[in-house]
C-alpha cells in the first residue's frame, strides 16, 4: 500500500510516517518544511519520499499510485494569544482540503482520504461529556469552526462526488 500524509513534518504527520514505514507500507508526503528542517522525519528521512510543497499545490504526479492519504497538515492552529486573522486562519484551514478534495475528486482511480479533525477544539464540552457521530460541533474560536468546515467540505464530496473519505476526531 502507498500512503501520502500531508504535513508529514509536524506531529501527526511524522508519527504516522514512521508507523507506516515500520508496517512495511511505501509512504511519501508534503509540508512546506524544508526536508533538513523535518527534524521529526530523521529516523525515517531515508524510507520516505518527501515533497517540499503546500497541500494545496499538489499535482495529479505527486499522487501517482497512492491508495490512501491521510490529511494531517493543521495549517494554522489555535493560539491563546490571537497570532493570526481571522481571515489567514478560514483560508489556511479550508482551501488546502478543498484543493485537495477537487484533485482527489478529478484522479481517475481516487485513493481513500482520512481527515484527522480537532475534537478539542470543535466540541467545546464539559469535560466528561460522551460524543456520538450526531454530536454537533460547538467551537468557540474561528479555528474551531474552520476545522468544523473542513469537516463538512469532506463531507460534501464524499456524498455528492463519491470521494471516499473518513473522519476521525482526535484531541
Amino acid at each position: 500500500m502507498k500512503v501520502h500524509i500531508t504535513g508529514i513534518a509536524g506531529v501527526l504527520g511524522s508519527y504516522l510516517a514512521e508507523l507506516f514505514t515500520k508496517m512495511g507500507f511505501s509512504v511519501q508526503g508534503n509540508d512546506i518544511a524544508r526536508i533538513d528542517e523535518a527534524w521529526r522525519l530523521k529516523d525515517v528521512r531515508d524510507n520516505i519520499r518527501y515533497i517540499w510543497k503546500a497541500t494545496q499545490d499538489l499535482t495529479q504526479e505527486d499522487l501517482t499510485g497512492v491508495d490512501l492519504i491521510i490529511d494531517a497538515g493543521l495549517m494554522v492552529a489555535d493560539r491563546p494569544m490571537g497570532t493570526s486573522s481571522p481571515e489567514f486562519t478560514t483560508l489556511g484551514n479550508l482551501l488546502p482540503p478543498l484543493r485537495l478534495l477537487e484533485l482527489v475528486r478529478r484522479m481517475p482511480n481516487n485513493p481513500f482520504l482520512i481527515y484527522p479533525s480537532s475534537f478539542n477544539s470543535l466540541y467545546g464540552h464539559p469535560p466528561g461529556t460522551a460524543f456520538t457521530e450526531d454530536t454537533l460541533p460547538s467551537p468557540s474560536t474561528v479555528y474551531g469552526w474552520t476545522k468544523a468546515s473542513a469537516e463538512l467540505l469532506y463531507l460534501a464530496y464524499h456524498k455528492s462526488f463519491g470521494v471516499k473519505a473518513i473522519i476521525t476526531r482526535v484531541g
